[in-house]
């Protein structure tokens, strides 16, 4: 199941032993994408469906859409950026899209890592220093939410499902129960379309990159397991494409049909069911246990089934209004078209960094680096465009005076453990 990607699952070069499997889909296909930044799609319909790539365009799109619609249909004002970074959530709105937009980076948490596998803290690049003094200067300007950094996640949810936010930097799992809401209230042009933003036009946005197979947590056997044969012939045809097809199917003739080439097909009782019924997947078994070894959504058998009933068709059928219109104007065939397809790049060596399960110790050396970044960038953006580059300045100090160096060689090192096929 695992093929050339197996190695990952192995603790380190100094112990090969594979501990427990990965929960995450093996041969994942990104067949959906918030990709760097978002949009309303009513913007981007007024820009006669040309969609920015870099941040200069997508801050034009930004002041024209307000320009032309100060205040939403039931007269509140619209906002062009907001974001959750109050709490945790300030990793996923307001550092993580630097690292995308900016750096034109994969998703490794607060790092980057380097052609050598040397791991660097990405917030003090030149390139995210540049970026946040973009959001400096929107926050001055009035474009990016004063209330950012205070607003709870809740207050956050409600204010774009209600329509009133023109962008986002945020990632699609977070945003998609706002555009639920927004379909469910007609405003299908106010849901969100992910743009392949970068801070310059020779970057290359690497939203469909494919990190492999994502590790750190996943089915394993525990010392007290009474019959661990048992255990792991059942894991075995759990990775079998009879035990895949009956987990992310369930049973032919009841959950799913197949039609006269063969081909599987849920029926739109289903369909509906499985997305109304918050019961479903305890009810039937289909991907009910997070955690079981799964081959991803786009994958298929060698005779051509599909795993899982994510499929290219299925995306593109389940399309909204906006979407569709999207698709024909810009003349293309999925949403991520717009984007650098996945075959551009090379797989890598390594799993996501963030996944991997580190030593406490260098979990608490990364902590302090947090408790550092988060106050700073706040600080940085929200203060004056003048006082820019002391708060910058005084961040970067003081994380240097915290151990910034001896941090970043020490995740260096944790890397070079999980490297595979390198000389390194």
């Amino acid at each position: 199941m695992y093929g050339d990607e197996l190695e990952k699952l192995q603790w380190s070069k100094d112990d090969p032993g594979i501990y427990q499997l990965s929960y995450a889909g093996v041969n994942q296909k990104t067949l959906t994408t918030g990709g760097t930044c978002q949009i309303q799609w009513a913007a981007l319909k007024e820009n006669d469906y040309k969609y920015p790539k870099t941040i200069d365009e997508y801050e034009k799109m930004i002041k024209s859409y307000l320009a032309a619609h100060p205040k939403t249909e039931d007269g509140l004002d619209m906002i062009g950026i907001t974001m959750s970074a109050s709490d945790w959530h300030w990793l996923i709105t307001l550092s993580n899209p630097a690292g995308f937009i900016a750096d034109a980076a994969p998703d490794n948490g607060q790092w980057l890592i380097d052609d050598d596998y040397t791991v660097h803290l990405k917030t003090v690049t030149p390139e995210e220093k540049e970026y946040f003094r973009w959001l400096c200067r929107m926050y001055n300007e009035g474009i990016l939410d004063p209330n950012f950094a205070t607003q709870t996640d809740d207050d956050y949810i409600a204010k774009v499902a209600s329509g009133r936010v023109v962008a986002l930097t945020d990632s699609e799992w977070h945003y998609s129960q706002c555009e639920t809401a927004l379909m469910a209230d007609g405003k299908v042009d106010q849901t969100y379309v992910g743009l392949p933003v970068t801070l310059r036009e020779d970057q290359v946005c690497k939203s469909l990159l494919y990190q492999g197979t994502t590790v750190g947590y996943g089915m394993a056997i525990t010392k007290s397991c009474e019959d661990p044969v048992r255990a792991i012939k059942f894991m075995d045809y759990l990775c079998s494409d009879e035990g895949q097809i009956l987990y992310h199917w369930g049973i032919e003739g009841e959950n799913y049909f197949l039609d006269e080439n063969g081909k599987p097909y849920r029926t739109d009782e289903e369909v509906a069911k499985a997305q109304s019924d918050p019961d479903y997947h305890k009810n039937t078994g289909i991907d009910n246990y997070t955690g079981f070894p799964i081959y991803g959504a786009g994958s298929y058998t060698e005779d051509g089934f599909p795993y899982t009933p994510t499929t290219k068709e299925s995306v593109i059928a389940n399309y909204n209004e906006a979407e569709k219109a999207g698709c024909e104007a810009m003349g293309i065939e999925m949403l991520t078209d717009m984007f650098p397809q996945p075959e551009e790049f090379e797989l890598l060596p390594y799993s996501a960094l963030w996944a991997y399960q580190q030593p406490q110790e260098l979990t608490e050396q990364q902590n302090t680096i947090s408790d550092i970044t988060w106050p700073g960038l706040v600080k940085c953006v929200s203060g004056t465009e003048e006082e820019f580059d002391a708060n910058w300045d005084n961040m970067v100090n003081e994380l240097e005076e915290n151990g910034l160096a001896d941090t970043e060689k020490a995740v260096t090192e944790f890397l070079a453990t999980k490297l595979v096929n390198t000389d390194k």
